[in-house]
């Protein structure tokens, strides 16, 4: 098994969002507070869990959705050329969806994403944990993969919430 742990402060949702041309801030929002997340493996799956302050599928502050994006990489990966992720997101209606997908930086500030694979996953909101899983056979791109003892990374990546102006899956 495999398991790595990143924690975050409460109360810090006061993000810069694009969409405010006067350099405002979001407003605290319990629902995308991240306070802890972290990633497990077994033979099969791998399992990322975010744990929120006080989760919900829908959010006033979010009309599009939410989004949800625990970041890494594996051994031989290098974080500035890109990364692997596990994203859980919801649409307007608060309808989940779950997938693994790569990250690939192509210049400064601008990336693309693909997704690799649906996963499963829940939106706890009795616990407050969101819960990814994929299989551990489809985290591989190139001459990296995810085997037996690997240690996972999260060093120099963001993980994130999000309120999506649109919600758009990877492709």
């Amino acid at each position: 098994p495999v398991c790595n742990r990143s924690t975050d402060a409460a109360k810090d949702t006061f993000a810069g969002r694009a969409q405010d041309t006067e350099g405002q801030y979001g407003p605290q929002e319990d629902a995308l507070d991240i306070l802890s997340m972290d990633l497990a493996s077994d033979a099969k799956n791998l399992t990322g869990v975010v744990r929120v302050a006080k989760l919900a599928t829908k959010v006033q502050t979010a009309p599009g959705g939410i989004d949800f994006r625990i970041q890494f990489t594996l051994p031989g990966q290098d974080p500035t050329a890109g990364n692997f992720f596990l994203n859980a997101r919801t649409d307007p209606s608060g309808a989940p969806s779950f997938l693994l997908g790569l990250r690939t930086i192509v210049a400064q500030g601008q990336s693309t994403t693909a997704k690799l694979v649906d996963g499963t996953g829940t939106f706890d909101t009795a616990k407050h944990e969101v819960h990814i899983t994929v299989p551990v056979s489809a985290v591989e791109s190139g001459n990296v993969a995810l085997a037996a003892g690997s240690n996972l990374s999260f060093a120099g990546l963001d993980e994130t919430s999000a309120r999506p102006t649109g919600v758009t899956p990877a492709t």
